[in-house]
């Protein structure tokens, strides 16, 4: 098993609670392509802050590349949602392009 992975895993034991690390091995997951297990720590990740916007592009393009378009719009739109309530344009916008980008499929 990836080192870096084995270390995220062992903080997440240490504290399940914790949100960047769950996101985090989201991340690692998504890198080596292990698309599942990207998903289930991205949503857990979720689960435990729904306000932390950085989720909601990641776990949008996931589940874009699990080919669930119809699930990905309804986080990016979530997403969008979430950041114009914290007023953050910058996150907004790059949620908002990442939809568009998959509206016609």
């Amino acid at each position: 098993m990836n080192s870096r992975i084995q270390q995220l895993l062992e903080f997440i034991e240490e504290d399940p609670n914790d949100v960047f690390t769950h996101y985090a091995l989201a991340l690692e997951f998504w890198n080596l392509n292990q698309l599942e297990e990207a998903l289930v720590s991205m949503l857990k990740a979720k689960e435990l802050d729904n306000e932390y916007l950085a989720i909601y592009y990641q776990l949008g393009k996931i589940l874009e590349a699990l080919k669930e378009y119809s699930k990905a719009r309804e986080i990016f739109e979530e997403g969008m949602r979430i950041a114009k309530s914290q007023q953050n344009s910058k996150t907004y916008s790059e949620l908002e392009f990442a939809l568009e980008d998959i509206e016609d499929l």
